[in-house]
């Protein structure tokens, strides 16, 4: 996809487009919330999502003693 090819940095880099001084005008721009969600989205499971959370509830309950009282609160919300 066109969009694609501008919106994501390596792929501009690897076909040599640099965009740095340049004015890029979309045609058709309804398309570009798509063209960016297909560039940098991502589809998580819900046994990806359920493994993050016993890792993270696992680190938590093994270095709670050692962790500054604001990162277990940013930890907890995440556990």
């Amino acid at each position: 996809a066109p969009y694609a090819s501008l919106l994501h940095a390596d792929t501009r880099a690897s076909l040599g487009i640099r965009l740095q001084g340049a004015v890029v005008v979309f045609d058709e721009a309804h398309n570009l919330v798509e063209a960016v969600h297909g560039a940098y989205g991502s589809v998580l499971t819900g046994r990806q999502v359920a493994a993050v959370h016993a890792m993270v509830s696992g680190y938590v309950e093994r270095f709670r003693t050692r962790l500054a009282v604001g990162n277990l609160r940013h930890l907890r919300t995440l556990a």
